[in-house]
């Protein structure tokens, strides 16, 4: 994240690479993301995306929907929305920056959501993610946007409130979304 920031909830320059958003052609196997969206909004709107998840592999998948702590990287799994300007190529992920409390919740058995083989399921992330729907752009241009996905590791920062619920089979690895091209206007 870039150093330049006013704090709060919002779009950050990311210092460095991001993920790239998986190709329209390519299927991700066992997950795979599909992102959906308005195409066009004004500044003063929210992003409304939505995200599918699809359980493309032979068997079932577990996974966790966004939990406290995982918009801050401060625990998997994360859900990071990225957006890259396209006019100067500048990509900026959906962060909070500046001070909150150490404390973040455990793992419970409500968090995890499992998918059958074929099945999939909309708006997976949960509440702690809402960001997905709720993010405005403030200022007006040509985007492209995507999701990314990751579950890596059980541990966390923080002052865990609990204990984790561990389910062994929970699904590890990261899978980016499809790109959505937005156009945002002054509104």
């Amino acid at each position: 994240m870039s150093s330049h920031f006013g704090g709060g909830f919002g779009f950050y320059q990311v210092d460095g690479s991001a993920p790239a958003a998986r190709a329209a052609t390519e299927t991700d196997t066992p997950l795979e993301l599909r992102l959906h969206g308005p195409g066009a909004i004004g500044t003063k709107d929210p992003i409304r995306l939505e995200v599918v998840f699809a359980n493309t592999g032979t068997g079932g998948l577990t996974l966790i929907d966004a939990m406290d702590g995982s918009l801050e990287h401060w625990r998997d799994p994360t859900y990071d929305l990225y957006l890259r300007e396209e006019t100067s190529g500048t990509v900026y992920r959906y962060a909070f920056v500046g001070g909150r409390c150490g404390d973040i919740n455990s793992v419970g058995p409500h968090d995890y959501v499992d998918l059958k083989p074929g099945e999939t399921r909309a708006n997976v992330q949960g509440d702690w993610a809402d960001y997905l729907k709720s993010a405005t752009i403030a200022k007006p241009g040509k985007y492209t946007a995507w999701v990314v996905y990751r579950f890596c590791t059980w541990q966390a920062m923080g002052v865990l409130l609990g204990k984790d619920f561990i389910r062994k089979e929970t699904h590890m690895g990261m899978h980016a979304s499809n790109a959505v091209a937005l156009t945002v206007t002054v509104h």
